[in-house]
């Protein structure tokens, strides 16, 4: 469990740096910055920071 909560911290630090600090105006900027919101995406999912995926607590 504290494997994939790494994991999915580092993804989704990755994915928000390669989102926001792609330059402005570079060939294929928002391909790129699409892609950077779906890693952190996906690096959030696998940490568990989504309420969905905690079934029982409340």
């Amino acid at each position: 469990m504290k494997a994939r909560k790494t994991i999915g911290g580092i993804m989704a630090v990755v994915g928000l740096f390669v989102a926001v600090c792609t330059m402005n105006g570079c060939a294929h900027e928002m391909i790129i910055r699409g892609i950077g919101v779906a890693v952190f995406t996906v690096g959030a999912a696998i940490g568990g920071w989504f309420d969905f995926q905690e079934g029982g607590r409340q």
